[in-house]
């Protein structure tokens, strides 16, 4: 491919040169400063952000990356060149390779760049570049054979469509930011990446609509910010009209699919939500950048999506890790991106306050080059923000709830969730599950993901068995086929999500298992009792019921089970007609990282016609001294009664559907 293919009108590299030298010109004028005078107030002003980019920087230099499959610790991806060994799966996980692919650690060579003016730094990317356009070639494109598209861009390859559009959106634009009229950038390779840009950007205008006509997962929007740069940037390609109408048209559609009207994103996974708050939001910068407008509705849906990102922290610092999320400071990222479209500095701040400086700090460090009131940034983040929002969000969409008692860091906290029919594989097999946090610890975990490879640890990680949750008969509640396909799933959702006066309460359902069918009511109950009661709806061989304690130490005393923390303890108690025992566990909060835990099973069978099965669950200081608890349950003509003794007693009334009541002593 030569440069005069591409091209509306005949121009040498130089003249293209010259062209985009002008235009840069005119984007730092929109911006009000240069990517010079960025980095020296960086510099001035967050000398903690320069110090983490270089020394991130040094694994680069390296050629060291963590990615799944490193284990967690930076290795390699050298296989005897001097160069990352692009086209080898070097540690046998396919993420590995696609994410290598993607280039990530060239944000923090090129910053490191424009901190230090070091040109090694610099000239590491330009010969990778270099590499990798010599090395990875593109396969065939056959825009009329959706099999050879499928097996061309969508398997185990470079060029599998979305880490195209990563690269043309995240790491590949900042070479222009970063390098555009610096003399290491010679024109040979400036050509090399023009040529480049285009062959990409062609896969994801004619491939990515094939894969995604709905429109309706984050890959989607992903592939189509790449498209929007690559046309916007480069308007001298001769289809870069097309394609930049085609990516602000897919990106709206994305938008009205994907973010719901309650806030989340549809595939019901905070790390993906957080994700989504970046991307779309990086269309609104993409578009200021060029003089073009989303509209209202983008906008509108993008700011609502802040609060799910607030709602999905938990108070410990910690994004919940439901799905396939991790358990890391993602939320900060969503508020970032939300004090960059919207100056809502009251989002970024309550974030903010629930983690140290160091992690709030690692979390903005590769976005903090799309800040340009820098200095209005830093004032703010010196203020303190009160947060009026309410205790309880209710994702109707997505059929998820989470309450806290307070925005304080030893507040009670559930997330809840019941979402099924699911959306996408990255839903877990854990319907009426929950995470539970109280008193600066986290107690009652969703276990996170681990791994994303089909293997026997995937499965593990999305089973039942390791949520918080019930089944039946001992088996799933719909098929597992492998890491991103279930079978048939029927109906389930959320019945009531309420704040009372002196207590919170949830009930949600599921047909998964019919002809039986499965209830959950939760009650927080004056921010002391966790009271879980499930209520199985017709006759089995037994019911099953899991709790994931984020502890290895776990002590039976008595009828009761105590979970131990470095500071706090968690007391359970269940009701009769139960069996228990304690197994082991593991739970995960980044990917190939996991600590040890302990699980408490509970089963009864067999089960008949109608069943009420309670725990409660009762968190103090590790000091205090743990008073016994009785619960007791019983059925009459209205329902179920729960009854609690002991110095602290109360009893609650379930009529069995929607009619929940707390009676306090």
């Amino acid at each position: 491919m030569k440069l005069a293919e591409i091209l509306k009108q005949p121009q040498t590299i130089e003249e293209l040169y010259q062209n985009l030298l002008r235009r840069q010109v005119e984007i730092d004028v929109r911006r009000g400063m240069t990517k010079a005078e960025q980095a020296q107030i960086i510099k001035e002003l967050f000398p903690e952000v320069v110090s983490e980019t270089i020394t991130m920087a040094g694994y680069g230099m390296e050629s060291k990356v963590k990615l799944p499959g490193t284990g967690g610790e930076y290795k390699t991806t050298l296989s005897g060149g001097q160069y990352p060994a692009w086209l080898d799966n070097k540690y046998h996980t396919n993420e590995y390779h696609w994410q290598l692919n993607r280039m990530d650690w060239w944000q923090n060579l090129l910053a490191a760049y424009a901190f230090t003016g070091e040109n090694a730094y610099a000239e590491r990317v330009l010969a990778e570049l270099r590499d990798w356009t010599n090395v990875v070639k593109r396969p065939e494109l056959t825009p009329d054979d959706f099999s050879k598209l499928e097996k061309n861009f969508h398997s185990l390859s470079p060029w599998r469509v979305l880490e195209v559009g990563i690269r043309l959106h995240k790491s590949w634009p900042l070479i222009m930011e970063h390098l555009l009229g610096d003399p290491v950038l010679d024109l040979k390779t400036l050509e090399i990446f023009v040529l480049s840009v285009y062959e990409q950007a062609e896969i994801l205008a004619a491939v990515s609509p094939q894969f995604f006509p709905k429109a309706d997962h984050n890959h989607y929007v992903m592939e189509n910010l790449g498209l929007l740069w690559a046309s916007s940037y480069f308007p001298e390609f001769k289809n870069a009209e097309k394609w930049q109408k085609q990516a602000m048209a897919e990106l709206e559609r994305c938008i009205e699919v994907q973010m719901t009207e309650d806030g989340a994103h549809i595939e019901a996974c905070p790390m993906y939500h957080n994700g989504c708050m970046r991307w779309f939001t990086l269309g609104l910068l993409i578009a200021r950048d060029f003089g073009l407008e989303f509209s209202e509705n983008y906008k509108k849906r993008l700011e609502k999506g802040l609060e799910y990102s607030i709602y999905s922290f938990r108070p410990t610092g910690e994004t919940v890790p439901w799905g396939d999320s991790r358990a890391n400071q993602g939320a900060i990222m969503g508020g970032f991106y939300g004090y960059l479209a919207f100056r809502r500095s009251d989002c970024l701040n309550i974030l903010r306050d629930y983690t140290s400086e160091q992690a709030f700090y690692q979390q903005i460090q590769n976005h903090i080059w799309f800040l340009y009131d820098i200095r209005e940034f830093k004032q703010c983040l010196a203020e303190t923000s009160e947060n009026h929002m309410p205790l309880l969000n209710h994702q109707r969409r997505v059929k998820q709830a989470a309450f806290r008692t307070s925005w304080d860091k030893q507040a009670h906290s559930l997330f809840f969730g019941v979402y099924t029919p699911i959306h996408t594989g990255h839903t877990h097999m854990d319907p009426l599950g929950f995470d539970y946090t109280a008193l600066g610890q986290n107690l009652l975990v969703d276990p996170g993901y681990y791994t994303y490879e089909n293997n026997a640890m995937r499965e593990k990680f999305k089973s039942p068995q390791y949520h918080n949750t019930i089944i039946i008969n001992d088996q799933y509640p719909f098929e597992y086929i492998n890491a991103f396909r279930y079978g048939e799933q029927k109906n389930g959702d959320i019945l009531l999500a309420e704040e009372r006066a002196d207590h919170f309460a949830i009930i949600g359902y599921h047909d998964n298992y019919q002809p039986v069918r499965l209830m959950r009511a939760i009650l927080l109950i004056e921010g002391k009792d966790l009271l879980v009661l499930d209520l199985v709806k017709g006759e089995a061989r037994t019911a099953d019921i899991y709790y994931h304690l984020a502890t290895d130490q776990v002590q039976q005393i008595g009828k009761s089970y105590l979970g131990f923390w470095p500071e706090v303890q968690l007391q359970m108690t269940y009701s009769s007609g139960l069996t228990a025992e304690v197994l082991e566990g593991e739970y995960s909060k980044d990917t190939d990282a996991k600590s040890p835990s302990k699980r408490i099973h509970l089963k009864a069978e067999p089960v008949g016609a109608e069943n009420l099965y309670a725990a409660l669950f009762r968190v103090a200081p590790k000091e205090q001294v743990v008073e016994a608890v009785q619960l007791s349950v019983a059925k009459d003509a209205n329902g179920w009664k729960i009854q609690i003794s002991g110095e602290y007693a109360y009893q609650v009334k379930w009529d069995g559907e929607t009619e929940i009541v707390y009676q306090g002593n």
